[in-house]
Parts: C-alpha cells; structure tokens; sequence
C-alpha cells in the first residue's frame, strides 16, 4: 500500500501540512504496517485501529486523560475521575435532551435567514457553516448575538493558545494567540456576570447556578465556557463544511439527498464517521501495557486517531466510501466511553438542519472553479474542515422537499431514531426499532413526549394520542406513523 511522498521512510509526522491537510493515505499505512507507531522526534505513539482506539478510549484507568501538563481551557478534557465526574456532570445538566431539542425551530431560522443573504458565488464556511454553528453556541452561553463574529474570532486564538500551552508549540504562537484569548475570556465574564443578576433558560444558566452551589469553581466554569464555545462552534462548522465540500463534489449524493430527505441523517452520520472535526485525542498510559503487540511503559504518551479509526476496513466493508444505508454503530467520530462529547446530538441535529435548508433551498451546488480552497492546517489541525470553501449555489425555484408521505417505511425507522437519538441524548448508532424505556434510562415520559413531538414536526403527521403516548417503542412509533399517513 503507498502513501504520501516521503512516507514512510521519513517518518510520520504530526507537523506535517499535507498530512493534516489530507491524513487517510497516512492512516492507511499505519493501520496496514504500524498499528501503534512511534515518532520519531517526539516520546508519543499513535494508535490507529479501530480496535485499539476504542479499546483505549474504554480503558481510562490505564489509559489516563490527565497528561501531566496545565492546559486549563482543556478543563474537562483533561481530566480524570472524581474531577471529571463532577464537571461532566454539570454539562450532562446543561444538555439535556429537551434543551437540545428545544432548539431546532431556531436552528432551522438561522439556516434560512442565512442563506437569504447568500449570493450565488459564495464563501460556505464564513456565510454558512461558522455563523450558523456559532450563532446557536453563542444564544446558548448568552452571548449577545452583536459579539458573534468576535467570538468566532477569538474562538481559534483560544484553541491556538491551549495548543501552544502545552509547550508543543511556539512562543512566538502563544504571544499571538493571547490576546485573543483574552478578549475571549472578557466576552464570557460578561456573559457570566449578567446572568449572575438575571438568570435564562440556557447553558450558562445552568452552569452559573453550579458555580453558586459550589459544584465548579468560577475558573472552572470560565474554561468549561470557552471550551464549549470551541467544541459547540469549531468542530461543528467543521462537520458542515466538509459534507458540502463532499456534496459538490458529488452530484449523484446530492440528487440522491434532494430526493429522499429521509437520508440526510444517516449522511451526517456517515459524514462524523468518515471525516470526524476532531482527528487527535490524546491519553497517557498509567503503568506498563501491551497493546497491539508494542509494549508501552507507564506515563507513555498516546495519540489516537479516530479517523483512521473510523476507516479500518476489518470494522466496515467499504470503508472509504459514504454508505446512506450503513450500520454506523461503533464509529469513533464523537469519540466512546466516559470522555463521549456531550454535545454530539446538538452537533448531529445542527448539520441534519443545515443539510436540510441548503438542499430546500438549493438546486445545485458545485466547487468555486475560480477560487482556492483552503483545508485546516497547522499546528493546532487537530481539526479537519476548511477555513475557506468557495461554493456556487444554485437557488431553487421552488423550495419544497419531497413530501413526507412519500417516505418508506424504511426512511421513517431512519428518520424517527434519528430524533429518537437527538432528544435522548444519545449516538444515533445506540437507537434502533426495540429501543425503548425498559433498555434506554434516558427514556423518561418527559423525553417520549418530546419524541412525540420531534416526530409530528418531521413527518408533518399528527398521531392519535392514547396510541402515541402507549407505543412502548421505537418500532411501535414507526408503525404508527405508516398507518397514521396511510389511513
């Protein structure tokens, strides 16, 4: 199996811009000859299988998030139990299933308001996937919407300074990303002040009366706030970003998604599995160990690789290729175990909407042949997406998505476990039609009326109550909806 120019024999290398640019020829190789690699000017391995990538990320008692080094914005992310525990739970309180659901009809207002100021000739990241991601995280910090294009900027100085923090970068990197940093965390103070006085119904809300409990101290709770704006923002856009790249550049897709809307939940699943935002996760081993026959000794630093992960052929057939009909379960694109990002289904319902309005609202959508593209890359690219996409849309004439009663039977089981996941908080791959209260915790009677609720707005059906409020699962609603449409 080939891979870049120069590679293997000059070594892999995290630096290295055509690899952050384009890393699955590299992970290719890895996989196929060095599942767990050693660098070569750097004491850290890369792990890059499927198997040994879950295994770690399932294992926390040996294989540490505490890296040994200060990196405060990481706050929870570098953080073992009882620390993690107690910061986690003040997330899992903020993202509940009907906060999160709570938001689509906003979502679904931004994605329009938008695009009815997108030219033909546009630039897709900063007119589309940025200000949308970053207008949902900035109402739900309480960020006045006028600070959002400075958050958005402040936001990538921020995750440039937790990198150089960690002395893997450069001094001079630091110096200019501080300032940035700064102006950032004077934005969230603000935020955190003002709902001090006046509490809302959103995340900051909630966090500030953790702090006043005495759960989370006021410096944990400025880092879980511009950690939440990075993770709620970047990796987000990133996500939107990549499925139009990938969208205009495949016509038959993009057919396929106008003329089945039903799809485009599992697209963006497909899309988190074949090009998951984050690319890196780090961990520290806490003893000696062996894994994948390469003996690591205690305090060995890991870097995992979740989207080489999420392409190893011995885990999915065909892996390189977008499969709408795929079984997903297992993919790593939201990572797995204690330290699974708690604002997976935020970020999974923010793409589903924002693929649903530009295919609505759209007739076509190709690469800018006169503009450059420009990948993620540097030294913080542990992200994959675009800092520039040029695009032309094609506005429709007419804007209607296929009807939903047109849908099989088929697009409703897909369709209804994706809200199912969304409103319960949980990976679309852990919902299929025998999920229900008795197997899922999170299934309360709050959540199944909310499901209710999600289906009827999706579907545009409206079920008898006594059979909706009784269906006992998944299977059960799918099969109401089929004979609620067909009666």
């Amino acid at each position: 199996m080939s891979g870049p120019v120069g590679y293997p024999a000059e070594g892999f290398d995290l630096a290295n811009v055509a690899i952050q640019a384009n890393p699955f020829p590299a992970y290719a190789w890895l996989r196929a000859h060095a599942p767990v690699y050693r660098l070569r000017d750097v004491p850290m391995w890369v792990v890059s299988r499927h198997e040994e990538v879950e295994a770690v990320l399932r294992d926390p008692a040996t294989f540490a998030s505490d890296l040994g080094m200060s990196v405060p914005l990481m706050s929870i992310v570098m953080k073992d139990a009882p620390d993690h525990t107690r910061l986690r739970g003040t997330i899992n309180r903020a993202f509940t299933p009907r906060a999160v659901q709570h938001l689509a009809p906003r979502i679904t207002e931004v994605a329009h308001a938008l695009l009815d100021r997108a030219q033909g000739r546009m630039e897709f990241v900063h007119g589309y996937a940025n200000p949308l991601s970053v207008t949902v995280i900035c109402e739900m910090l309480g960020v006045p919407l006028a600070q959002r294009d400075a958050m958005n900027r402040h936001s990538r100085d921020a995750l440039l300074a937790s990198f150089a923090a960690t002395g893997m970068g450069s001094a001079e990197l630091l110096a200019e990303a501080r300032e940035g940093l700064s102006r950032l965390m004077a934005i969230l103070d603000a935020a955190i002040e003002a709902h001090l006085r006046a509490p809302s119904d959103n995340i900051i809300s909630v966090l500030v009366a953790d702090e006043a409990k005495g759960v989370l101290s006021r410096e944990e709770l400025r880092n879980l706030c511009a950690l939440l704006l990075i993770g709620g923002h970047e990796t987000t856009a990133n996500l939107i970003a990549s499925g139009a790249s990938i969208l205009a550049e495949t016509p038959a897709l993009w057919r396929q998604l106008k003329e089945e809307p039903a799809l485009i939940a599992g697209f963006v699943e497909e899309l988190a599995r074949m090009r998951p935002p984050l690319q890196r996760i780090a961990r520290r081993a806490t003893r000696p160990v062996t894994l994948a026959g390469v003996e690591l000794p205690a305090n060995a630093m890991l870097m995992l690789f979740p989207g080489s992960a999420n392409r190893d052929p011995a885990r999915w057939r065909d892996p390189d290729a977008i499969d709408l009909k795929r079984d997903s379960r297992g993919h790593l694109g939201f990572g797995t175990g204690i330290h699974t990002c708690p604002g997976g289904p935020l970020a999974r319902m923010e793409a589903r909407i924002a693929f649903e309005v530009l295919l609505a609202r759209s007739d076509s959508l190709q690469l800018d042949p006169d503009e450059r593209a420009i990948p993620v890359v540097g030294y913080a690219a542990g992200n994959l997406g675009w800092n520039v996409l040029p695009v032309i849309r094609t506005e429709a004439k007419a804007a209607p998505m296929q009807s939903s009663q047109d849908a099989t039977p088929q697009d409703v089981l897909e369709t209804v476990c994706g809200i199912a996941a969304t409103s319960l908080g949980l990976d679309r791959s852990d919902i299929d039609a025998a999920t229900c209260a008795k197997n899922t915790p999170e299934w309360d009677s709050l959540a199944h009326l909310v499901i209710l609720d999600a289906i009827e707005k999706a579907l545009a059906v409206k079920l008898p109550r006594r059979a909706a409020y009784t269906a006992k699962d998944v299977g059960e609603l799918v099969a109401l909806v089929v004979a609620t449409r067909a009666g």
